[in-house]
């Protein structure tokens, strides 16, 4: 994972993380990497990876069981509307407006 000099790292983790759970690259139940895991192989501060995980339970992301880890919450937990919700923020976070998302639903429901 590259890091951007714009958000703190532990966001920026948690953003991956998050787009890595939306796309189903980790499946419902399924338990994140370990914090140590990631905080190696990203070269980061495990309080870092901790934050970032505390962050995506508090998002409704994950859930964590004491000395287990994380794990991504259930398709039923995390509800279609707050998935779409969030890649809505995503999607203004990067840089476009309602007006360009719009037309970009506009252009996908006219194809289908």
């Amino acid at each position: 994972m590259q890091f951007n000099n714009t958000d703190p790292i532990y966001v920026q983790l948690k953003d991956y993380y998050k787009k890595m759970i939306l796309m189903g690259v980790f499946k419902n139940g399924e338990p994140l990497p370990s914090i140590r895991d990631v905080a190696l192989e990203n070269r980061v501060n495990p309080n870092t990876v901790a934050k970032a995980f505390s962050l995506l339970k508090d998002e409704g992301f994950a859930d964590s069981l004491p000395k287990k880890g994380y794990f991504v919450k259930s398709e039923n937990e995390l509800g279609r509307k707050d998935k779409l919700e969030s890649l809505i923020n995503d999607i203004l976070r990067l840089g476009y407006s309602i007006e360009e998302i719009e037309e970009i639903v506009k252009e996908k429901k006219s194809k289908l």
